[in-house]
């Protein structure tokens, strides 16, 4: 009992790598282990409780192993792994990632909708150590929109009814081994989660327990004042202030909260007059929060596409976008804004344009929306549904201060979102292969 097999590879300088580290159970097997072209042996061992060796056994990689995945192809080092190491990824799409350590080291989650990953199945969510994917329990029975982390809990919000075999109605916490309900749930779909003054935030369609957005203290679920009187898609911390986004019109019963309102831990308040259209995204740029969407107006003044808010009052960038903002970020000091539009300030900027706090600079090249971008390696990646950056950019491209340029391999579809891991970045979208080479919604770039 408390025996486990740990499996690792050693390549042509002698340098081991561990492969698996399992719980030996009577009747398993073994099926698949994924290895590298460098890899030469490999080495099982038997360890007891005490991680003491109790047997062990090694053989050489054959020289021509059923499955290959090579390193190069046509000469060239291939830029992406793709799924990882090559071992498949989520069958369909990922909606959102978080970064959580389980006691066993910081590993990616992912979730979205999807049964499969790496060829596990995982139901809707799934987790990535950096060498395999492995499921969650048994998963979630429906769509997972949203992950946090709350009081060292993986937190996952969406559309499913069970997590495992436990009830929790659209909001499950998973401590590394179990699912939990958080309360009672929700009575509709969650599509946003933060944490705010200590509360873990969960915002969506529900109506109960409170209006489309509530506060969770560990024990109970309060409502954060009337709530609003639409769905809530996005949620922010602003300074000591958290910032709601999405297609209401009223919040705490004022119908001055048009698409964007804030709460200090006690009431909600408008951002002013508001905006006038649904809020996309969200961030901070030199102390003031940037909102982007498709108004035109925010606190009753001419703001095109995108606004910020000072505390106090809304202003415009300049004369702003002529069209619909979906992304916005911070990159070597400037505000960096992508979406569907042909200008930026009056000056001819397709896709994409950059704010430095006083005027609009073109970041030319894009032939179509990013929807996210990330800083990586000192330039920043986009992803969206673009096709063409110079020669070649397919869906994701990256920006080193000057111009865009793609990278060699492009996906066939589009990126949805991109987050750092380690020393890499993890992109999921609807793309299912990279210059040929299958990739099943999600791939990690390494720089390199």
């Amino acid at each position: 009992d408390g025996e486990r097999l740990v499996l690792s590879s050693v390549d042509q300088v002698g340098v081991e790598r561990n492969l698996a580290n399992l719980t030996i159970n009577t009747g398993m097997q073994l099926a698949t282990v994924v290895i590298s072209d460098t890899d030469r042996s490999i080495i099982g061992r038997v360890k007891d409780e005490a991680g003491v060796s109790l047997a062990s056994a090694s053989c050489d990689v054959p020289k021509q192993p059923a499955a290959h995945f090579p390193s190069t192809q046509n000469g060239s080092i291939a830029e992406w792994k793709a799924t990882f190491v090559e071992n498949g990824g989520p069958d369909r799409a990922v909606f959102d990632t978080q970064i959580w350590d389980d006691g066993t080291g910081d590993a990616l989650y992912i979730g979205g909708d999807f049964g499969t990953a790496g060829g596990v199945i995982v139901n809707n969510i799934a987790k990535w150590n950096g060498v395999s994917w492995s499921n969650l329990g048994s998963g979630v029975n429906g769509v997972v929109w949203a992950l946090d982390v709350y009081n060292g809990k993986l937190i996952v919000g969406g559309g499913f009814m069970m997590a495992g075999q436990v009830s929790t109605p659209r909001l499950a916490q998973w401590n590394g081994s179990t699912w939990s309900p958080v309360g009672s749930g929700m009575g509709a779909r969650v599509t946003a989660l933060t944490v705010y003054n200590g509360n873990l935030i969960a915002a969506g369609e529900f109506t109960n327990p409170a209006n489309r957005i509530a506060s969770w203290n560990g024990q109970n679920w309060n409502p954060l004042g009337p709530g609003a009187d639409a769905t809530v898609y996005s949620l922010a911390v602003f300074g000591n202030t958290l910032v709601a986004g999405g297609d209401f019109s009223t919040a705490a019963g004022t119908s001055a909260a048009d698409y964007i309102a804030k709460w200090n831990g006690i009431t909600w308040t408008p951002l002013g007059a508001g905006v006038d259209t649904l809020v996309y995204a969200m961030t901070v740029y030199n102390g003031e929060l940037v909102t982007g969407g498709f108004p035109s107006t925010a606190g009753g003044m001419p703001a095109s596409g995108v606004a910020r808010w000072n505390g106090s009052n809304w202003a415009a960038l300049g004369s702003g976008i002529n069209g619909v903002v979906y992304a916005v970020s911070v990159f070597n000091g400037n505000l960096i804004v992508g979406g569907s539009f042909t200008t930026a300030g009056g000056v001819s900027a397709v896709a994409a344009a950059s704010w430095n706090g006083s005027q609009w600079s073109p970041m030319p090249g894009m032939d179509n929306s990013p929807w996210t971008f990330t800083a990586f390696n000192g330039q920043l990646v986009a992803g969206g549904t673009f096709t063409q950056v110079g020669n070649n950019g397919h869906y994701i491209a990256k920006w080193d201060g000057t111009t865009w340029s793609g990278f060699t391999k492009g996906m066939n579809r589009g990126v949805n979102a991109i987050v750092t891991f380690g020393s890499n970045i993890v992109v999921g979208g609807d793309f299912t292969s990279i210059g040929g080479i299958a990739a099943q919604h999600v791939a990690q770039w390494d720089g390199s």
